[in-house]
């Protein structure tokens, strides 16, 4: 009778086990599929000049960006994402970082990156969904450079 009763609760518990794993990948594929559909609205943005973007129209909000370079054909290179708890901020000193580094250049760098680089991004101020955002954009994308 014992091994009955036992050979019972492990084949309920087993069954509960499947029910509950089963639900799990269920919510985490509808999650991964959620994460997508943002990953391609956030691509499909406006892109904005990096170079010429005024600072002051940025919102004080954390979100996610990503810098590209635009060749002549418009395609794009990812050359950078990062996700930010205030996205003007962040903008600002990594533009003014690279008009610095851009500045200096001789070989005529400078010119292109100027007139070439586009910015995209998102407010989101949860950093839990700025973090799964970035990861979803950069297994798309796989920039060249991410700070995630």
């Amino acid at each position: 009778m014992h091994s009955v009763l036992h050979h019972s609760r492990t084949k309920i518990g087993a069954a509960i086990f499947k029910c509950k794993f089963t639900s799990l990948m269920k919510q985490l594929t509808n999650r991964w599929n959620d994460l997508q559909e943002r990953a391609k609205s956030f691509l499909n943005s406006t892109a904005h000049q990096y170079y010429t973007i005024d600072i002051t129209t940025l919102p004080n909000q954390g979100g996610v960006y990503l810098i590209c370079l635009v060749d002549e054909t418009l395609n794009e290179t990812p050359l950078y994402i990062n996700f930010t708890n205030n996205l003007r901020n962040e903008i600002f000193t990594k533009q003014l970082a690279y008009i610095l580094t851009t500045s200096e250049s001789s070989n005529g760098t400078a010119t292109i990156l100027r007139s070439n680089c586009y910015l995209r991004y998102v407010v989101e101020p949860d950093p839990k969904e700025q973090m799964a955002l970035t990861v979803a954009v950069s297994l798309e994308l796989k920039p060249l450079y991410q700070n995630n």
